[in-house]
């Protein structure tokens, strides 16, 4: 009898609530249809963040010979008061995130993963802003945002980015992030921005200035930019050091940060398989060729930029990455890791190709050869281990790079036939 009306209990409600539960689940399942893609952007982010706490335990050489030893010095001479002092070799807008942060209770360690892992995020909004920038106004909204969030993942995926910052526990994603806002305001035609964004990228790190000779061009090519928009560099350089000459910093150790960087280890390479691997170890006498090179290269480029008739956002961008490429490529003393803004770059780039859909997949040849040169850089650095095979293969690939990047951007600076035909649109 009990189990009689236990069963008619049962179908009454199968039958009663049934369609409601079936309704339940079907708005379910289309809510998830409908929004799988923004589902797949929160999950890379969580296994990003993921990843990188497991990794917060692992220290390169870099954080033990330099990082460590700066917070320690921070944190026992009085926090922000330290700053007045010359013991590191970074710019002082760095050194005053970590003179912040020392203020809280975790381990030093912590502090500069934390940073880079924030400006990490910074540096994937910064490429997303860069692609909406390149991005045609008649593409459909739709396709630019998932456009700008596949550039996002990109960027925050990429295995040097992520081994920079998680592992290696260095700021390149700063400048780079900044960098690229400054790049996608210039495209923008919003100078005042882009010259403040640069500003903060030099006041980070000198190797923004690879970057820095596409301002120069754009300069003699445009009547709306300004000798006194470059004004904003320095006054930005100052501005953002300001706490350290409050506390007590003499303004000329500003300038000599950079002039000791310059100044250091006189090799010709430092780890970056470049132009010196085919070369001697002998700074004195090579160094002299690569330079040679470089101002005749960037020379050439230069001067078909400055008299092409068109130059439209792609190919802004693109002599760009060419001029940070030529430039890391030729010049001496450089570490394996002042490649690394090529990577959102050629990113941004990549992105934009496939937006447009007119088999521009040849740009993923750009991010990928650029991801193995600096692999074959980072990886014997972080894991202690060195190969000739791999300074052979860094190397070759990077010639690649810069040899197909510096035709393509020529071969667009003198293509009349292109520049008729955009002439007669």
């Amino acid at each position: 009898m009990h189990n009689k009306l236990t069963n008619k209990i049962g179908y009454i409600l199968l039958f009663n609530y049934m369609p409601r539960l079936l309704l339940i689940e079907n708005s379910i399942k289309n809510f998830v249809k409908k929004h799988c893609f923004a589902f797949f952007v929160i999950i890379v982010v969580l296994l990003r963040v993921f990843f990188s706490w497991k990794l917060r335990g692992f220290t390169s050489a870099d954080y033990t010979i330099f990082l460590d030893n700066w917070i320690g010095y921070i944190r026992t001479h009085g926090g922000i008061l330290a700053l007045k002092d010359s013991f590191a070799n970074y710019n002082q807008p760095y050194l005053i995130l970590l003179a912040i942060f020392s203020y809280l209770p975790i381990k030093a360690l912590s502090i500069v993963k934390i940073i880079s892992l924030f400006f990490d995020f910074i540096l994937a909004f910064s490429v997303q802003h860069l692609v909406k920038t390149l991005t045609r106004k008649n593409t459909n909204e739709r396709k630019i945002f998932k456009m700008r969030a596949i550039a996002f993942l990109l960027t925050l995926v990429t295995p040097t980015i992520f081994l920079n910052s998680a592992c290696w526990g260095q700021c390149d994603c700063i400048y780079s992030a900044f960098v690229t806002l400054s790049l996608s305001y210039l495209l923008r035609n919003k100078y005042p921005r882009a010259f403040f964004f640069f500003g903060l990228a030099f006041a980070f790190k000198l190797q923004a200035l690879f970057i820095f000779p596409l301002f120069i061009i754009l300069y003699l090519r445009k009547k709306n930019i300004s000798l006194l928009h470059f004004l904003i560099i320095p006054a930005v350089f100052i501005i953002t050091s300001l706490p350290s000459l409050i506390v007590g910093l003499k303004i000329d150790r500003l300038f000599m940060v950079y002039i000791e960087q310059v100044n250091g280890d006189r090799l010709t390479t430092l780890n970056l398989y470049n132009f010196y691997t085919f070369l001697p170890n002998n700074y004195s006498s090579m160094a002299a060729i690569g330079y040679l090179l470089l101002i005749t290269s960037l020379g050439i480029l230069s001067f078909f930029a400055i008299r092409a008739k068109h130059l439209n956002k792609e190919g802004i961008l693109k002599l760009g990455l060419t001029i940070l490429v030529t430039c890391t490529f030729f010049l001496p003393q450089l570490h394996e890791r002042y490649l690394y803004l090529a990577a959102p770059l050629s990113i941004a780039l990549f992105t934009y190709g496939l937006s447009i859909g007119k088999k521009n997949l040849k740009y993923a040849f750009i991010p990928i050869s650029i991801e193995i040169v600096s692999l074959m850089g980072y990886l014997p650095f972080l894991f202690q281990y060195k190969t000739n095979e791999t300074k052979t293969i860094g190397a070759i690939c990077y010639a690649g790079i810069f040899c197909w990047l510096y035709y393509q951007s020529l071969y667009k600076f003198l293509s009349t036939k292109n520049n008729r035909l955009k002439e007669q649109a």
